[in-house]
């Protein structure tokens, strides 16, 4: 994945990273992929 950005006033709460990541796992399942790669995150998603 190469960059994942959000919108300004976005809060990044727990529930939103927990649904986050079941969307990408599912959508990493789907791809048949093993590993998810994220080249680029804002720092509120790196810091998580």
């Amino acid at each position: 994945m190469r960059a994942f950005w959000l919108e300004p006033g976005v809060r990044v709460s727990q529930q939103f990273l927990a649904d986050v990541h079941k969307a990408i796992n599912r959508f990493a399942a789907w791809q048949g992929a093993s590993e998810v790669v994220l080249e680029n995150a804002p720092d509120a998603l790196r810091a998580a």
